[in-house]
């Protein structure tokens, strides 16, 4: 079997390296991609927009394609400026990215209104009635008749601890509940609180809020850049990005999603 060798790319941006490897014939702006390394592109890499502007300093230094006449000077093409959405890596290079490229001022305020809080995730203090010959209900029924859900469900981790929770607290507990499901048990009156996190995503920007689901507060609020936005700066380019490419529904979700855990991670530590 032919052993393919793959092409190094270094890549300088806000006074960092990064060493990747490339596929010979892949497009510069999907290895930048496929890396986690972002790169304004609002056409969606169509060299329509002219946005994706790098500068390759050494190694393999392609000719400049018709397209990126349009956008570059004679000066920038001869100092290494190419467009990353039309250059094919055929060997080793040393790119340079446009560091300022990434800042926008995010919008997370605004007008407070005032609801009726009827949170999904409730949190109970309940006093349940001990076990007793005449009694022989099993810990879940005895929990879900005191909340008052008819068909109460819990995961195994819960149903795992369940009865020594309960008997270590003398049967009075706190119990966090979705639904008909029970999501966990705590000891006692245990007072944590009930948080939840809501994300407003954005074309552009993704920010997310903790909420405190007994007052209706806002406790803290975190933003940044949208990850899909690299893939361009519309819904539709980010459309035609998904036909366009096997993976791409997958790798925009799983953007979109990265992103939002890490946000949620970081709000509520």
């Amino acid at each position: 079997m032919e052993n393919i060798k793959k092409c190094s790319i270094t890549v300088f941006c806000n006074n960092k390296q990064n060493k990747i490897l490339s596929d010979k014939g892949s497009r510069l702006i999907d290895v930048l991609r496929s890396n986690g390394i972002g790169i304004e592109a609002p056409c969606g890499g169509k060299c329509l927009c002219g946005k994706c502007k790098v500068r390759i300093s050494a190694g393999d230094i392609p000719e400049p394609s018709a397209g990126e006449f349009k956008f570059l000077s004679q000066e920038e093409i001869s100092s290494g400026s190419r467009l990353a959405c039309c250059v094919k890596v055929h060997g080793d290079m040393e790119v340079y990215l446009d560091a300022g490229g990434g800042s926008a001022q995010i919008m997370s305020e605004g007008v407070d209104y005032k609801i009726d809080l009827q949170p999904v995730v409730m949190m109970e203090f309940v006093e349940l009635e001990k076990p007793v010959v005449e009694d022989q209900r099993d810990d879940l029924k005895r929990i879900s008749d005191k909340l008052g859900i008819s068909q109460c469900t819990a995961g195994m981790d819960v149903l795992r601890n369940l009865p020594d929770i309960l008997r270590k607290n003398d049967f009075r507990v706190t119990a966090v509940h979705c639904g008909q499901e029970l999501l966990a048990i705590e000891e006692d009156n245990s007072g944590s609180g009930c948080y939840g996190v809501a994300v407003d995503i954005g074309t552009t920007t993704v920010v997310a809020y903790l909420m405190d689901l007994t007052t209706g507060k806002q406790v803290d609020v975190i933003s940044d850049l949208n990850f899909q936005k690299p893939y361009g700066s519309d819904v539709i380019s980010r459309i035609t990005y998904t036909m366009e490419h096997p993976d791409g529904l997958d790798t925009l979700r799983n953007k979109i999603a990265s992103q939002i855990n890490g946000m949620v991670k970081s709000v509520t530590q």
